[in-house]
């Protein structure tokens, strides 16, 4: 028994120190309405997000509206 709970205690320590850490950060961008008014491809909006002292970004869009099927979103 006394194993059990050893081996159960050591594997609960290894996967709480694999564990990433996330912080949510709720961040609201818009742009209104866009188009792109010639016939090629074209950027028509950008926004750069940072983080302080983050080492990565794990995007969530909550709504984005695309006009047309040719519309994409590039991160």
């Amino acid at each position: 028994m006394s194993r059990t709970l050893l081996l159960l205690s050591l594997l609960s320590i290894l996967a709480s120190a694999q564990s990433p850490m996330f912080q949510s950060v709720p961040v609201e961008y818009g742009s209104g309405p866009l188009q792109n008014p010639g016939s090629t491809t074209a950027l028509v909006w950008s926004e750069t997000v940072t983080v302080p002292l983050a080492s990565s970004l794990i995007l969530r869009f909550e709504l984005a509206t695309l006009v047309s099927d040719l519309d994409r979103i590039v991160v």
